[in-house]
């Protein structure tokens, strides 16, 4: 498959920053230079094919953040490059969503978009579509090779406990990782000691030996 022309990703990349800006609207104090600064630096993640990440707002008490393996309780609203809506949990009166990160259940840009979050936190997500639907999309809804933008709040977290990390064979290999490094240092330490009493046995056993055999001389 051909890549589009650059005019025509040039184009779609305005259109998904005049949306970003259109949603963007309740910052209406926003100084312009940050803002043309901003705008660069979403283009140039777009083009990288990188995710865009805004914070819109956040709580004062904001210590306890969401991190691989926690659960999350998220209400959201996406829009697709044109601005049309295409689904939400707010506007549509549905349930917020919940899933764990690192579960794979949701697209690899909410993952990445969401650690990091306390609850009442607010982000906007531009997500290129390689970290979206890819090139097949999610028809009827979402086209493919689609830029997705999300607006997500988390309502709730529930942290990863230690019995939920032991229950994860691969998260317990890992724990069993970390506990088994401090464990091989000790041992190379106390064989190292142990040489070393040893070899100064022996140079002690030696000189008494030499001191010996003068004496009968």
């Amino acid at each position: 498959m051909n890549s589009p022309p650059r005019s025509t990703l040039i184009a779609k990349l305005l259109i998904i920053l005049i949306i970003y800006n259109y949603a963007n609207c309740d910052n209406v104090n926003t100084q312009s230079e940050s803002q043309t600064s901003e705008q660069k630096e979403m283009l140039n993640k777009l083009k990288k094919k990188q995710l865009v990440t805004r914070i819109m707002s956040k709580p004062d008490d904001c210590t306890v953040l969401s991190d691989v393996g926690d659960e999350l309780l998220v209400h959201y609203t996406g829009y697709l490059e044109d601005g049309t809506i295409f689904d939400s949990s707010e506007k549509l009166n549905k349930n917020p969503i919940s899933f764990k990160i690192g579960d794979r259940m949701v697209i690899a840009g909410w993952e990445k978009g969401m650690t990091g979050m306390c609850v009442n936190e607010k982000r906007r997500l531009v997500i290129p579509p390689e970290l979206g639907y890819g090139k097949t999309g999610f028809p009827p809804v979402i086209p493919p090779d689609a830029t997705l933008m999300f607006e997500v709040t988390l309502v709730d977290l529930k942290k990863k406990s230690f019995s939920g990390l032991l229950s994860d064979p691969l998260e317990h290999m890992y724990m069993l990782r970390l506990l088994a490094a401090p464990v091989v240092v000790l041992y190379v330490l106390y064989y190292l000691y142990k040489r070393y009493l040893a070899e100064a046995q022996e140079a002690k056993d030696l000189k008494r030996g030499r001191r010996g055999s003068k004496k009968k001389q």
